[in-house]
């Protein structure tokens, strides 16, 4: 498999290089962050940017975690020995590309005073796997200073680009500026429709081996699993155990795996709480980490006008390949013999949709709709000027209960614009009231 995915963060990230302000790459870990910077570093110096002028220190690196702890301003100093200047007389323009500077947070008084003192000459890059360090750091020391970029897991987007330029339009985005019609969703699906059988292969391997770049692009299925086997170890065990917040490690890894379970599903605290045999305080408390390092994104309900909703968030995992692993399901066929076909289909499509918009200062929300009847929308898609219902199914046949769904939405919010249906099946289009639904193939949903 070609090993090259274009990442649509590189090119925000490389437009950054030209600000002044901080550019801070966030998400979870082995999304490919090391090697985005890395990317930019060669970029820098194809444009004859020498070498002695980019400083990367890695805060993986125990020892150089240890001696800045004690003394961060030593970091001044090593900076200065690598440029062979002194900082107050530099020559030429300055790179410094710092990762993992969560585990370092002594080190933002010191990024603060050299971008209050040398913005000019100095370009600062750091990257991140916790916000929970990063934005209370941020918002203490380098408050106007700073800006952020999301990596996730791979989308569904990138992987297409494997085959169909980037610069091709997108369909989710295209959904929020235009109403579509059956001649806009043709020319949109033009380009990606002649490449859907070579995609096929893609999608099954994505199907399984969820979006982590480094296994989604590994053949071998022994290794993929020997490598979320030690994700799960290093990423939970290391990392977030590692955080003060957590307390007792067996809670926590009951919790995760308590989480892991749920994926998709509504989550309700007292319940789950009572389960476990943990206060419901701690488990919020533990959602908290998982949602600020990453691990997993909450859904809340939209409640819009409207009080017969239900009030709990639901919970996705940032990459469905992790909850394929916990349910050692290994293969396209055991998926699909599972009950999980259609959760991990739905984790692919609202990560995907989180994933357009992480990035984007003018993000509509994101939010589902249920009932206490049991009606529900998975997804609702908000801004000033529309809300879009979105059902999400992997089968290939629209039933009355999907129908219903949008009849109870509809009822509730009747200027609601047209819906949609995610679906396995082809193109169609049919009438509920005065509101047009769209089934759309998930192959489109990029």
């Amino acid at each position: 498999m070609n090993k090259i995915i274009k990442r649509i963060t590189y090119s925000l990230l490389l437009d950054s290089l030209k600000e002044k302000y901080i550019s801070v790459l966030i998400g979870p870990r082995q999304t490919g962050k090391t090697t985005l910077v890395k990317k930019l570093i060669d970029n820098l110096k194809s444009q004859g940017v020498v070498k002695k002028d980019i400083l990367f220190l890695n805060f993986d690196d125990p020892e150089l975690r240890t001696e800045l702890a004690k003394s961060p301003k030593k970091f001044l100093q090593k900076a200065e020995q690598f440029f062979g200047e002194p900082i107050s007389e530099l020559s030429s323009k300055k790179y410094i590309f710092l990762d993992e500077v969560q585990k370092l947070p002594q080190i933002f008084d010191i990024l603060k005073i050299l971008y209050d003192d040398h913005q000019t000459k100095i370009k600062i890059i750091i990257t991140g796997s916790s916000s929970l360090t990063l934005f209370k750091k941020s918002a203490e020391t380098l408050a106007g200073r700073i800006r952020f970029y999301y990596l996730s897991a791979l989308s569904w987007r990138e992987i297409v680009s494997k085959i169909i330029p980037l610069h091709s339009c997108s369909f989710i985005k295209e959904l929020i500026k235009t109403d579509l019609t059956y001649k806009t969703y043709l020319k949109l699906q033009s380009e990606i429709f002649p490449e859907k059988e070579k995609l096929n292969f893609y999608w099954n391997n994505y199907l399984i081996s969820g979006g982590l770049p480094e296994i989604f692009l590994m053949e071998s299925q022994e290794k993929k699993s020997e490598t979320l086997r030690n994700y799960l170890a290093t990423y939970i065990e290391r990392d977030i155990r590692g955080l003060k917040q957590v307390g007792d490690e067996s809670l926590f890894s009951e919790t995760v795996n308590a989480f892991l379970s749920r994926d998709t599903q509504i989550l309700n605290f007292s319940a789950l709480a009572s389960r476990i045999g943990i206060q419901r305080i701690t488990l919020k408390k533990y959602f908290y980490i998982l949602r600020e390092t990453f691990l997993i994104s909450p859904l809340y309900p939209f409640v819009k006008q409207s009080k017969q909703t239900v009030k709990n968030p639901k919970i996705y995992f940032f990459d469905h390949g992790l909850t394929n692993y916990y349910r050692k399901i290994y293969s396209l066929d055991q998926l699909n013999v599972s009950d999980r076909l259609g959760f991990v289909f739905e984790n692919i499509i609202v990560n995907n949709l989180l994933t357009c918009f992480a990035n984007d200062n003018r993000a509509p929300a994101i939010n589902f709709w249920r009932d206490y009847q049991d009606h529900k929308i998975d997804l609702v898609i908000s801004n000033s000027e529309k809300i879009i219902p979105i059902e999400i199914t992997y089968s290939s046949k629209i039933n009355q209960k999907k129908i219903n769904n949008f009849k109870a939405f509809y009822k509730i919010f009747p200027k609601a614009s047209n819906g949609f249906i995610v679906w396995q099946g082809e193109f169609e289009q049919f009438k509920i009231g005065n509101k047009t639904i769209f089934a759309v193939p998930f192959w489109m949903w990029r």
